[in-house]
């Protein structure tokens, strides 16, 4: 899709990691995340819209086309 539409589009991914989602899964996440560098999964405000990776690809120059962004707590 990135030459697809260059270059008046840029076309990049964010890929998430493990999600916080509910209390249900917080024990099974907590057990899993001791296993990440950053010892813990992506809290909610950390995807969507105003995630980091987000708002570095929409400020970032145009031309940054065809990244994935793994933001999965190593």
């Amino acid at each position: 899709m990135a030459k697809a539409f260059a270059p008046e589009v840029s076309v990049n991914c964010v890929a998430p990691g493990w999600i916080e989602l509910d209390a249900d899964e917080i024990e099974r996440l907590a057990e899993q995340a001791a296993h990440f560098a950053a010892k813990r999964p992506c809290a909610q405000r950390e995807r969507g819209r105003r995630s980091p990776g987000v708002l570095f690809f929409a400020a970032g120059p145009h031309f940054v086309t065809g990244q994935i962004l793994v933001v999965d707590a190593g």
